[in-house]
């Protein structure tokens, strides 16, 4: 089980929620270990506050499909957010952000089945329309067509956020629409410069676009490590196939 530092001190609920949100953002491992930090002391200070149950298992979701591409243990990650969604949509089924978290803890479910995530998620943005990442969790259940009103909503309400940018840029990629892709992924290094899967899809993406070369030298430069060899391993293959578009979603 993963251990998390706390910080809880003397602030509210409400705003470890908030801090955690603002490091669940980044989308990356360090900001998944501090957001799972903060939704917990959040938890731990007041127990029926489902919103941060919610969000706790949002973050140890994420955090787990990280470690699975750098091919590190993740089930336990995607217990745990199991667990604590089917909690919170206990505690409070009236919320958009219970319906959400089990949306995204359902893409890890697969006995499950998509259906029911396509549910949850769209039981999310029927109660609240005007979150950016339940239209983008609704959006990712429906299938990604970068045509789809769903995305651009999301995009609308918050332009800076990663996942969107990111998963649009890849699904932009599928159309070969490249230059729209470009777009949004330099977005996302605009966001957070160290995010290794945005990284790894702007090397596709140049690759897509026939720098090979230039692809091979930003493979080797940014994703240097042990953690890495897997997205490495993955990227080579994919530059020695030029038809090759497949990049990661967040």
């Amino acid at each position: 089980m993963p251990l998390v530092e706390a910080f809880r001190g003397d602030l509210t609920t409400q705003e470890l929620c908030r801090r955690g949100r603002l490091k669940l953002r980044r989308f990356d491992p360090p900001g998944y270990a501090e957001a799972v930090a903060f939704f917990s002391d959040a938890r731990e200070g007041d127990p029926e506050c489902a919103v941060s149950v919610a969000a706790l298992a949002e973050a140890y979701s994420h955090w787990g499909f990280a470690r699975k591409l750098i091919g590190q243990e993740s089930e336990s990650y995607f217990l745990l957010a199991f667990e604590n969604a089917c909690l919170a949509l206990e505690m409070a089924p009236e919320l958009a952000e219970t319906h959400r978290a089990m949306a995204v803890c359902l893409r890890h479910r697969p006995r499950r089945g998509p259906e029911q995530g396509l549910a949850e998620a769209s039981a999310a943005v029927r109660i609240n329309p005007y979150d950016a990442m339940s239209c983008y969790e609704l959006w990712r259940a429906m299938g990604h067509d970068p045509e789809s009103p769903m995305i651009h909503k999301a995009l609308a309400l918050d332009p800076a956020l990663l996942t969107v940018n990111n998963d649009l840029a890849v699904s932009l990629m599928e159309a070969e629409r490249a230059q729209e892709a470009g777009f949004h992924l330099r977005q996302c290094l605009r966001v957070n410069y160290e995010n290794a899967v945005a990284r790894y899809n702007m090397v596709l993406l140049l690759a897509c676009r026939g720098k090979t070369e230039q692809a091979q030298t930003l493979l080797e430069a940014w994703l240097k490590g042990p953690d890495f060899e897997p997205l490495v391993r993955s990227g080579n293959a994919s530059l020695a196939d030029p038809r090759s578009t497949g990049g990661i979603l967040l």
